[in-house]
């Protein structure tokens, strides 16, 4: 086929003030600052997985360097775990906690979640279990917190 008159018609306007897009858009990308840049900025996304660069973190740069063994960077990383589960670990433990006591052995991502807490995070979670409010669940006992604690010194022994 060769070039159709509605290719011709979209070309030309019948008011000649109006802009012809077509013709704008071409220009616009033919011109080398818009190619690199577009370029340049597709590249640093895929690089980036669509994030932001983010510095990188010295300490995990360290455990990169070959003299450091594998059981040094493992000590490493759990150190840095010792400062506890993130905010949404903690509140989605929280939220499964509404079940009771009776309903955590039976669900292993509970207690993962409460084997991440560290010392004073779990101190906090036993003071807001305490304090439930009745119209969101049960308050739980003392005992039932003297329970959780003892699931939680397990799996940090």
């Amino acid at each position: 086929m060769g070039a159709s008159p509605e290719k011709a018609h979209y070309r030309r306007s019948s008011d000649a003030t109006a802009p012809d897009w077509a013709a704008v858009a071409a220009s616009a990308s033919q011109g080398p600052s818009w190619k690199a840049a577009a370029r340049e900025y597709h590249e640093a996304r895929q690089r980036s997985g669509g994030k932001p660069p983010q510095p990188p973190d010295p300490q995990l740069l360290a455990m990169l360097d070959p003299k450091v063994s594998l059981e040094q960077a493992q000590r490493s990383l759990l150190a840095r775990r010792r400062d506890g589960a993130a905010a949404s670990t903690v509140e989605a433990l929280m939220y499964g906690l509404r079940d009771g006591i009776e309903a955590l052995p039976a669900n292993p991502d509970r207690l993962r979640r409460l084997s991440e807490l560290s010392a004073d995070q779990l101190k906090e979670v036993c003071a807001r279990l305490q304090n439930f409010k009745p119209t969101i669940a049960r308050p739980w006992t003392a005992d039932e917190v003297v329970a959780l604690v003892r699931i939680w010194g397990k799996s940090h022994a």
